[in-house]
């Protein structure tokens, strides 16, 4: 009988070290994946909801949303629209290259409806751009990183400043609050639900 507990708590030793290298091997691969920031958007239907649920698409197909900012109301930016934009920005830890990337949030975002125009600004169920990946500076016909117009566009800094406001633009060499600080966009940007209150986590 003594031989037999000694044996089964000898295995269970061995079970729980095993374990632990597992856990510390997946905390490993989990801090080598990129750092991506994404810029999330609704201004029809049902807006909240719009980013609660491209927030579970995003975790389910994309990766590991590490961080998140509050929503803000945002007006529209280079149009005019009937209802007013909510706003986020996230931080995924991608599982994904930057082009496979933006083919999976193209996809989430025709999933939720959207039907894009090129060439022009219009409202939509739910907007997904790429802002940062990692230090990563890429310039092809299909993406752009950093996001050419994120220091323009206070409805992207301002939600980004929130969670990264040390973070530091690759080309420009600018941190975000820096960026935010000299940006020359005067449309209003309010937050209206905070960070602690979303049921997103």
């Amino acid at each position: 009988m003594n031989c037999l507990l000694k044996t089964s708590f000898s295995y269970l030793i061995n079970l729980c070290q095993v374990i632990a290298w597992h856990i510390v091997l997946l905390i490993y691969q989990h801090e080598q994946m990129p750092s991506v920031f994404l810029s999330i958007g609704s201004n029809k239907g049902d807006r909240l909801k719009a980013l609660a649920d491209a927030f579970v698409a995003l975790q389910s197909r994309a990766g590991i949303i590490q961080e998140y900012s509050s929503v803000y109301e945002t007006e529209p930016w280079g149009f005019e629209a009937d209802q007013q934009f909510y706003n986020q920005v996230l931080l995924l830890k991608a599982e994904m290259a930057p082009h496979k990337l933006l083919s999976t949030l193209l996809d989430i975002e025709i999933s939720m409806g959207r039907v894009r125009q090129r060439g022009t600004y219009q409202s939509r169920e739910i907007d997904i751009d790429i802002l940062l990946y990692d230090d990563r500076i890429i310039n092809s016909e299909e993406l752009r990183i950093p996001h050419p117009r994120m220091q323009d566009r206070k409805f992207v800094l301002v939600p980004l400043a929130e969670i990264a406001a040390g973070y530091i633009h690759p080309v420009s060499g600018r941190s975000i609050q820096q960026l935010l600080d000299e940006c020359k966009d005067r449309t209003k940007v309010v937050m209206c639900c905070e960070r602690d209150s979303l049921p997103l986590i």
